[in-house]
C-alpha cells in the first residue's frame, strides 16, 4: 500500500465509514479540518526517511507549529493565540490547591 493509500484510508476513507463524509474526511470548502502544520527542519526529524514513520515515531509536540480548528487559526509559530496564558495558569494553581 502506498502513501496516498494509507492518508486516504485515514481521511476521507474514515469519514465514509462513520457516515460523515459530507462534512470531514477532506480539505473542502464548507468542510470541518482541523489542521496542524509540523515544522520538519530540526534534529529529531532529520534526515527524512518516510515521512509518514518519520512523524509517527520522531516528531513530538514541539513540532507542531501551527494548528488550526474549524478554520480557525489557535496557535500560529508555536503562540497560543486569544488565551491569556497567565490566567490559565493561576486557575490551575488555584485547582492544585484545592484538591491537594
Amino acid at each position: 500500500m502506498d502513501s496516498y493509500e494509507v492518508l486516504k484510508m485515514a481521511t476521507i476513507n474514515g469519514a465514509k465509514a462513520l457516515g460523515k463524509d459530507k462534512e470531514i474526511g477532506s480539505i473542502e470548502e464548507g468542510k470541518k479540518a482541523d489542521i496542524i502544520l509540523i515544522d520538519l527542519n530540526t534534529e529529531i526529524t532529520n534526515p527524512i526517511g518516510s515521512i509518514f514513520s518519520d512523524i509517527v515515531y520522531n516528531a513530538k509536540g514541539s513540532n507542531v507549529s501551527h494548528t488550526i480548528i474549524n478554520g480557525k487559526l489557535l496557535m500560529e509559530d508555536r503562540e497560543v493565540k486569544d488565551i491569556d496564558k497567565y490566567k490559565i495558569f493561576k486557575k490551575c494553581e488555584e485547582i492544585i490547591k484545592r484538591i491537594s
